[in-house]
């Protein structure tokens, strides 16, 4: 009997390996209990063990699971929409399904009392967004991903909400077609708990790229409250899974792998989900709010609530409501990135003077963050008022309990369509003060009444003319010009037809810089289109050729499919077995050599090497030479392209542009041979001594003043002092100020540093100076935060998706930096240029994957980027936040011999441009298998500016390079400063 039972058990379950009992596969069929009915799309799976799958159309499922992986408590659950839930577990697995392939769900009939009425008018409103920013997405690539989910959080503003129809933003769909089904969860949870729908919501995607809109009205879904909506993958129609959901880097998703799974949040990502919902009109008389007992008060105390703004009206109105309650327990939180205040007052009578005392006792400083206000406070009063600008500078913008929050501003410069989602989704009402007279704002604090004033992303009071033109030189219109208004961080960019666009008052001062240039200024007057001619130095060319290789992607490729796709090239290296019979040429074999380009001729050719701008020397077995074009490959033995400044060192400044190393078959010594008894080149003997950037720089009359304060409360005197003098202080004001504070409070420091996010939040040039610090700091979690918004405000910036795939890497989040560094060489994202950056990204995603293989997925790689081409020993990052910048760097090695990397009109016009039409500002520089010895680096500014935004570089460095041992340093240095060479760096290469 028991040798019957066992057989009967391999039958159904299905033992891949019968004698080692590893793998179990259940195939069965899921029916309904009362019909005997098939049962199709029930999700299945091991309860948060990554092991599921869902039924098909005739029910059927089939299901494998390490027998080791599943321990005798874990369950295998059966749950759809209409059927009770099924839980087995795993020890009762075998009797249930001993003699039987069959599991049987009890059907979940719930009576409902119907009501018919008269249908009320109804109002009707979008929430969610079909936005989406070209590096969030949310997809499916493999059919074991079955019952898996992919879920956002969506605002429900009013009661008695009907949800109408669900559209998607579908980026890729390469299934002949997929079923999905539609889950409606509540939010009451942290995570996607109650579904409440009472019926399965089936919808097959045909659509390949575009909006899909799934209709919901024959459902009669009805909300009160935000819901989460998710997604399922049920079935896949054709031999191919790849279906991609657009995204954007803000809010929260929620994803789970296949069937049963459990779920994981995902902060900064919002599905490109958006539903139509109907609510019924209000024919009664306008509501009394109830008066409240208990009210906490928000008071944001950052940097930018110092200046554009009508505080007294703030306070006056403040007042008059306090008085209109009398009697009222009020709680007071001050915060700006942390909370700085607590307080609690009891207002009596209306009599509030120590509380307004308290809020005008406000010191403002600091970025914004409501982390901390909001996730780490359970504010238990009947009313929040929220005084702010609606800017969170340094964090998302999150918020997730339930009192009503009035959000109440008098700021120029205000995000009100952010407070206006806050007060609505939490039945209270938006004050806007700058259009509102305190009567009218009473009102809404006292009745039921909104603010039906639409806003958009960039809504903000303000009066200006909008100046326009187009700035050219004879040549023609000019790209990446910078156009700024004086003693502000408003700055904008010419396009590619040399069009800007900036907000300006009469009388204002246009800055326009250029490189090549002298700075231009125009004052403004009544005239709004303003075209600039500029006058160069230099001569353009029509046409730049850069190096550097561009895959170009068609309409289909995307992500998704990096499975059929391979990424990267061979080493740097050919040996003779890779010369083909069919060479004829040497320049036939450099074109197939990694890092080599080539134009033009065989006898006639251009060649230059990946990253550099002036051509290579080529030494054939250990000499210069200039006749190598006549070289027959099928004497060659050997061919080595070397980028890093070792091997330009070893040669000298005729090197600069790189050197190519080609052993001959007929050489009596090996070229390795050959480079040690070479004489270097003449002409880059380095003679002088260091130079120490705190000697050559300019130190501030700001820190001046505060070098005299002989304690910390003086010092913050004087700090305060000069706040008040000024309009618009400088960004090296709070940078200096931040590194002077250090002495005495780090604390203040930072809050001091965080202010430039704050009075720049619209400033790419800025904001790169104070992600550079945060990075010096260790501060990474709120560098990312930075990079994310330079990357909103520069979407077409090849350098911003590099700078925010290493934010994440730098964060730990591997698994988005590897897919942004894959969608970067692949090119799938659109209307960016990622030329100019190929090398570095290729390097630093060899980075990730050396050092963190077992976290991601790096299956669709090709072995050239599994590991380093070459040694690479030590590596220099050079980063600067001005794209107009000018300056020299100069690598000493041992010997004494110097190599200079020059960026400057003169000497590197092709590279700057190339930096303005594809937005990067980056290069890289290594050594490897040098002379042990002492290294200098110095670096020198070649042009002036002004310091309102100053020129900022960040300076990086990596000890072993991608080893386990590897060490890195930020450094971050004031380029404006150095009036003369400095020394940047000294170290010993052993």
């Amino acid at each position: 009997m028991n040798k019957i039972l066992v057989f009967i058990l391999l039958l159904l379950f299905g033992y891949n390996q019968v004698f080692s009992q590893d793998i179990i596969t259940i195939d069965a069929f899921v029916l309904d209990k009362s019909t005997n009915q098939p049962i199709p799309y029930v999700n299945i799976g091991f309860v948060d063990k990554s092991i599921g799958t869902a039924s098909n159309e005739k029910g059927s499922f089939k299901l494998q699971y390490e027998e080791d992986y599943i321990r005798n408590f874990d369950v295998l659950q059966f749950s759809s929409l209409g059927y009770k839930t099924l839980k087995i577990k795993a020890p009762d697995l075998f009797s249930k399904l001993s003699n039987t392939n069959k599991i049987y769900l009890q059907p979940d009939i719930q009576s409902l009392d119907e009501l018919i009425i008269t249908a009320p008018e109804t109002e009707k409103k979008q929430v969610g967004g079909l936005d989406f920013d070209g590096y969030t997405i949310g997809y499916w690539k493999e059919e074991v991903a079955l019952g898996g989910e992919i879920a956002t959080r969506l605002k429900i503003n009013k009661k008695d909400s009907k949800l109408l129809d669900l559209k998607l933003r579908i980026l890729e769909n390469i299934s002949d077609s997929i079923k999905l089904r539609v889950n409606i969860y509540d939010s009451n949870k942290k995570l996607p708990n109650k579904n409440l729908l009472s019926t399965n919501i089936f919808h097959v995607v045909t659509k390949k790229i575009g909006i899909d809109t799934i209709n919901l009205k024959p459902y009669n879904i009805k909300v009160d409250n935000d819901i989460i909506v998710s997604i399922e993958l049920v079935e896949v129609f054709g031999d191919k899974v790849g279906f991609v959901v657009a995204g954007i880097g803000s809010g929260t998703t929620f994803t789970r792998y296949i069937s049963q799974d459990k779920w994981e949040e995902i902060k900064d990502a919002t599905m490109s989900f958006q539903v139509l919902t109907s609510f019924p009109k209000k024919y009664n008389k306008i509501e009394k709010r109830t008066k409240p007992n208990t009210i906490t008060i928000l008071w944001d105390n950052s940097e930018s609530m110092f200046l554009n703004r009508n505080i007294n009206k703030e306070f006056e109105f403040l007042k008059t409501y306090l008085n209109t309650i009398k009697n009222v327990k009020v709680r007071v939180v001050k915060f700006n990135m942390e909370i700085t205040s607590d307080k609690t007052f009891e207002v009596k009578k209306g009599e509030s003077e120590l509380l307004l005392n308290h809020l005008k006792n406000t010191t403002y400083e600091a970025g914004t963050s409501f982390t901390d206000v909001f996730s780490k406070n359970s504010f238990n009063s009947d009313i929040v008022m929220l005084f702010g600008d609606g800017y969170s500078t340094l964090s998302d913008f999150e918020y997730n309990f339930r009192n009503p929050i009035f959000c109440i501003s008098s700021n120029y410069k205000t995000n009100h369509k952010v407070l206006q989602e806050i007060s609505q989704s939490s039945d209270a009402s938006y004050v806007n003060l700058n259009k509102t007279s305190i009567s009218s704002a009473l009102r809404y604090m006292e009745f039921d009444i909104l603010d039906k004033t639409v806003y958009d992303e960039a809504s903000v009071l303000d009066n200006r003319n909008t100046i326009y033109g187009v700035v050219q030189s004879k040549s023609g219109p000019l790209e990446g010009v910078s156009v700024s208004i004086k003693n502000t961080y408003d700055e904008v960019f010419t396009d590619e037809e040399g069009k800007y666009e900036i907000k300006a008052d009469y009388g204002d001062i246009l800055l326009v810089n250029y490189f090549g240039v002298k700075q231009k200024a125009i004052t403004v007057s009544n005239k709004k289109n303003i075209d600039i001619d500029l006058e160069l130095n230099i001569e353009f060319l029509e046409e730049i050729s850069v190096s550097g290789i561009n895959e170009k992607s068609n309409d289909n490729d995307n992500i998704a499919r990096l499975g059929n796709r391979k990424l990267g090239y061979a080493s740097n290296y050919i040996s003779e077995n890779d010369i083909r019979p069919s060479d004829i040429y040497f320049v036939d074999v450099l074109r197939r050599t990694p890092g080599v380009n080539v134009s033009g001729t065989p006898i006639n050719a251009n060649i230059w090497i990946r990253d550099k701008r002036t051509p290579p020397a080529v030494f054939v077995d250990g000499l210069y030479s200039l006749n190598y074009l006549n070289l027959s490959p099928q004497n060659i033995k050997s061919i080595t392209v070397l980028r890093s400044l070792a091997g330009i060192n070893r040669f000298g400044s005729d090197a600069a542009g790189g050197a190519i190393l080609v052993t001959t078959k007929t050489s009596e010594f090996s070229s390795e041979e050959q480079l040690k008894n070479w004489a270097l080149l003449t002409g880059n003997d380095y003679d002088q001594t260091k130079f120490y950037p705190e000697t050559n720089s300019k130190v501030s009359n700001f820190v001046n003043e505060l070098y005299a304060a002989s304690s910390f409360n003086e010092a913050l005197q004087i700090y305060e002092a000069q706040k008040t003098r000024f309009e618009q202080l400088p960004i090296f004001f709070y940078f200096d100020a931040s590194e002077y504070f250090e002495r005495w409070d780090s604390t203040k420091a930072y809050n001091i540093l965080t202010s430039i996010a704050d009075i720049a939040y619209n400033n790419v040039k800025a904001l790169k100076t104070l992600a550079y610090k945060l990075e010096a700091l260790n501060k990474y979690e709120e560098a990312r935060f930075i990079y994310k918004r330079i990357l909103e405000l520069n979407p077409k910036q090849a350098q911003s998706y590099r700078d925010m795939a290493l934010a994440y890497q730098n964060t730990g989040n591997y698994n988005k930096a590897m897919l942004l560094y894959k969608q970067m060489l692949l090119g799938t994202i659109p209307e960016v240029d990622f030329s100019g950056l190929r090398s570095v990204i290729e390097n630093e995603l060899r980075h990730l994957v050396m050092l963190h293989k077992a976290e991601v997925d790096y299956n669709d790689l090709s072995p050239d980027l599994l590991s380093l081409n070459f040694k690479k020993d030590m590596r220099f990052v050079f980063e600067w936040n001005n794209p107009l910048a000018e300056f020299e760097l100069q690598f000493v090695n041992p010997d004494n011999k110097y190599f200079t990397w020059e960026l400057s009109e003169f000497s590197k016009k092709e590279r700057i441009l190339d930096g303005i039409q594809k937005g990067y500002q980056t290069e890289e520089f290594f050594i490897d298998d040098a002379e042990p010895g002492k290294w200098l680096i110095n670096i020198k500014n070649l042009k002036g500016e002004e310091t309102q935004n100053p020129t900022y570089l960040k300076y990086t460095v990596y000890k072993n390079f991608a080893k386990p041992n590897e060490t890195k340093s930020v450094r971050v240095i004031k380029l404006f400063e150095l009036q003369s060479k400095a020394t940047l760096d000294e170290f010993v290469y052993n």
